[in-house]
């Protein structure tokens, strides 16, 4: 093999090894929420490519329940089981298409007519955490000295 071909053969290990690596090392996190306003859902198993990942015994009505962040591709397809506040069971799989780049929060919702959503949130938006419990409530930062509401 002479130095011309030596020097290709590096160059396209090197790609080969960076892409690899660039893919894997994203990282990822799944969170699932409940859009109903006054009401519970119950055993929420969330699935990815088959297997379970996590469970919750309920999600209150307007939050989320996060799964830990991950390093790594996420998984091409998750599953999300739960039962609706009437204490029906539901199953449904979204896709994620670009599973083998994807960086950065994958936030399902499950809605008032018990269908899953997915949006994406990715991490390199200013201010914004892939963690979901980094959005203030409304009461945070702010002054509240008992009595200096009232004249």
């Amino acid at each position: 093999m002479n130095g011309r071909m030596k020097i290709l053969c590096i160059a396209i290990g090197a790609l080969i090894c960076f892409t690899g690596c660039a893919t894997s090392n994203g990282r990822h996190q799944i969170s699932v929420g409940n859009e109903h306003e006054s009401q519970p859902v119950r055993n929420v198993r969330v699935e990815a490519e088959g297997r379970p990942m996590r469970e919750f015994p309920l999600i209150a009505p307007v939050k989320q329940a996060a799964l830990a962040p991950r390093r790594g591709a996420p998984p091409a397809h998750i599953t999300v089981h739960w039962n609706d506040p009437e204490g029906n069971r539901h199953a449904q799989t979204v896709n994620i298409e670009d599973h083998e780049t994807f960086a950065g929060r994958m936030a399902l919702e499950i809605t008032r007519d018990n269908q899953l959503t997915l949006t994406r949130v990715p991490p390199d938006m200013d201010g914004i955490s892939i963690l979901p419990w980094n959005t203030p409530e409304s009461w945070e930062g702010a002054i509240g000295i008992p009595g200096m509401n009232e004249r």
